[in-house]
């Protein structure tokens, strides 16, 4: 896994080494491709107080995220277009 700061937006490339991955699954259900977009916030409590009615968070509490940065994933079933 590798961080290029591209000024305002930091790319996060990840290429799992093992079997065992976490994101193996992801790659065989859905190939290669964008896993997931992060945005920053001032408070990711408040962030996710604001979401749009049906949006929901995966339950529990804020991730730590890159750069010592907390972070809250989305359900992936609650922003999905039709």
């Amino acid at each position: 896994m590798t961080h290029l700061n591209m000024g305002n937006i930091q790319l996060q490339l990840v290429q799992p080494l093992t079997e065992d991955h976490p994101l193996q699954e992801h790659l065989q259900e859905g190939g290669e491709g964008l896993h997931h977009l992060c945005f920053l916030g001032d408070d990711v409590k408040e962030t996710l107080s604001a979401l749009p009615t049906g949006v929901a968070a995966r339950p529990g509490p804020s991730d730590d995220g890159p750069n010592g940065r907390k972070a809250a994933l989305l359900d992936p079933t609650t922003t999905r277009v039709a």
